[in-house]
């Protein structure tokens, strides 16, 4: 293989695999990443057999081939090279790297070692604005589990019908739900579950390489993401996932109207104190026109705060965990918010005013 490429290009292309590539394996090949020849272009891959990610660069290809190589120290030569162009000549397994005034030898692995990362060949499911798509994510991977004990809680749960996709996640605790448009209308309905760590690296390189669409793909009990020119790659989980439907209130005994960003200043303020028993507070709500959150920590102190809101229905006060309130408050992206209570025991509810698309469930804590 010989190929020359800009160092931008190949580095761009080496920070977008690098978080995927292995670490302590069992296989050497997996701490490499993969660099092949494909249609004119140069395919960096990487996997740790859970999670899969491969782009594709502009390169001038004067010989095809592959190889893998150790992807922390060439990553690092290539992001402290300062000269335009790269050239990549591979001889056996040693990789001969030449720019203006720098040459590297560096020795790989064999790239038929290399475990087969899948890539898109077919129609995806369904078709998303990329900007919509990343936002959904945002909101709702807040609210899933970081542990394993329930592996359906471990990730992301998404159900497409005709034009319309829910995303959802829960660690039994609260509740983030999304509702977005598709592009076009899906060709069949479907529920899958897709791990927590493939979703937050899509949202990563998403946002650094800011397409227009993402296509997702079902196949084989494995998820593949495709935009501009990249594609990650995931096994599903599988099981069943909670029918959090039932949870959501239908009535609310009190809402309260809120300034956003003014609500989400006055949780961090509280959560000085929270912070210090379990994160609990105490909101009251009523009867004038404000939400009283009161924190005690015995072994700091206590706060009594207030922020301004529009009361409607009775006067009431729950328990919420500070911490899960903020985590829902800071993903709303409405400046007026709406939170209602079903009672003193029953679930919570924050939603934006105008944007009626979200919603995030909250349970209310019982404690002494």
């Amino acid at each position: 293989m010989k190929v020359v490429v800009t160092q931008e290009n190949l580095h761009k292309g080496l920070v977008a695999v690098g978080r995927v590539v292995g670490s302590r394996v069992s296989l050497p090949v997996l701490s490499n990443v993969l660099l092949q020849t494909e249609g004119g272009r140069l395919k960096i891959s990487a996997t740790d057999l859970e999670i899969g990610l491969t782009t594709w660069i502009g390169a001038k290809v004067e010989k095809e081939g592959s190889i893998t190589v150790p992807s922390r120290s060439f990553s690092e030569f290539v992001a402290s090279n300062t000269d335009q162009t790269i050239t990549l000549d591979v001889d056996s397994l040693v990789m001969k790297v030449k720019t203006d005034h720098t040459e590297a030898n560096f020795r790989g692995i064999d790239a038929e070692e290399f475990p087969v990362v899948p890539t898109n060949d077919g129609e995806p499911n369904i078709v998303v604005s990329a900007p919509v798509f990343l936002q959904a994510i945002k909101q709702t991977i807040v609210a899933a589990a970081t542990d394993d004990t329930r592996p359906v809680l471990a990730g992301l749960y998404f159900n497409w019908k005709e034009k319309q996709l829910r995303m959802a996640a829960t660690d039994s605790y609260r509740l983030a739900e999304k509702r977005i448009e598709l592009e076009s209308a899906a060709t069949e309905a479907k529920e899958v579950i897709i791990p927590s760590r493939c979703i937050n690296e899509l949202a990563r390189v998403v946002a650094a390489s800011s397409p227009d669409l993402v296509k997702l793909t079902i196949k084989d009990n494995q998820a593949l993401f495709a935009f501009a020119d990249t594609e990650i790659v995931s096994r599903l989980i599988d099981g069943k996932y909670p029918d959090y439907q039932k949870i959501i209130p239908e009535t609310m005994v009190t809402t309260a109207g809120l300034d956003t960003e003014e609500f989400k200043s006055t949780l961090r303020t509280v959560s000085i104190f929270a912070r210090e028993a379990s994160n609990v507070a105490t909101l009251h709500f009523g009867p004038e026109n404000s939400i009283k959150l009161i924190a005690v920590a015995s072994s700091l102190g206590d706060s009594n705060t207030s922020v301004a809101a529009e009361i409607d229905g009775q006067e009431t006060e729950a328990k919420f965990n500070v911490k899960y309130l903020l985590d829902g408050v800071s993903v709303i992206g409405d400046e007026k918010l709406e939170f209602g209570l079903s009672g003193q025991y029953q679930p919570g509810m924050m939603k934006g005013v105008k944007s009626k698309d979200f919603r995030y469930i909250i349970m209310p804590l019982k404690t002494d």
